[in-house]
């Protein structure tokens, strides 16, 4: 049997200070929010990091989630609107 090592399906500790140079969670959490990773506290209110999003992150696939174009919404309201006896 291949001796490899287990991928964690969350960031380790040790991954989490190297990525945020804080070794407080909850300055760790402060710079995972500022930067636009996802992440969860445990118990312990640790933030956790998923490792796919780690690495789409980091390799630029990972989109943040989009802004709504408000604009776009009130016009569509306001086009609905002015046809409300036809619906």
């Amino acid at each position: 049997m291949i001796n490899q090592p287990a991928t964690f399906l969350v960031l380790l500790p040790e991954e989490l200070i190297a990525l945020t140079g804080y070794t407080f969670p909850s300055k760790q959490a402060a710079w995972l929010k500022k930067n636009g990773f996802r992440f969860r506290l445990n118990c312990a209110e640790h933030p956790k990091v998923d490792r796919v999003h780690y690495l789409a992150k980091m390799d630029g696939s990972a989109r943040d989630a989009a802004e709504p174009d408000l604009d776009a919404l009130r016009k569509r309201i306001s086009t609905l609107r002015g046809h409300k006896n036809e619906i």
